[in-house]
């Protein structure tokens, strides 16, 4: 696990993926602090629709990230990254999406999990939001994520979130 990368993880199944999702233990709410990279995992007969949604209705732009803030050591906050064409024709980032986050028992096992609530902040379809993150190593998390209209907790979409993270910047 300590030498796992994004890579290795997007070659999974989805079957292997949420196999070591279960596997992997939860973060400290200190483990994740700052900006990172995130992306759908591309397995599952839905995840063409993930795709679509993350990247033309979730956000302004294309979803490129997360970022997290430790609070104390049950609770923080976070958003999304997303990636956007300037009028130059060059990329730039914007961030939205807020979230809360905090430590609690999965929706998908009884162990714990890194939640990402997005109800306090969003409405519509992203209302329902809400994601999990397990441990893999210092740069890699593996989630799970779901919403109401998609069918909740019993059909998770995958994602990882990875690298080194970069300055909390806020939104």
């Amino acid at each position: 696990p300590e030498k796992a990368t994004a890579e290795d993880c997007l070659r999974l199944s989805k079957a292997r993926f949420v196999q070591l999702y279960y596997a992997s233990p939860c973060p400290d709410m200190a483990d994740l602090k700052g900006e990172y990279e995130a992306v759908n995992h591309p397995g599952g007969i839905l995840a063409p629709g993930v795709q679509i949604f993350t990247n033309h209705f979730f956000g302004p732009g294309k979803w490129v990230g997360k970022a997290f803030q430790p609070i104390d050591a049950r609770r923080g906050e976070g958003y999304n990254i997303f990636q956007r064409m300037g009028g130059d024709g060059k990329p730039f980032l914007t961030r939205s999406r807020r979230i809360d986050t905090f430590i609690g028992k999965s929706a998908y096992d009884d162990k714990n999990a890194y939640h990402l609530d997005y109800s306090p902040y969003n409405g519509g379809l992203v209302h329902s939001m809400h994601d999990e993150l397990r441990k893999i190593n210092d740069h890699l998390f593996v989630g799970l994520g779901h919403m109401a209209s998609g069918g909740g907790s019993i059909n998770p979409a995958p994602f990882i979130v990875h690298g080194t993270p970069r300055e909390w910047v806020g939104c």
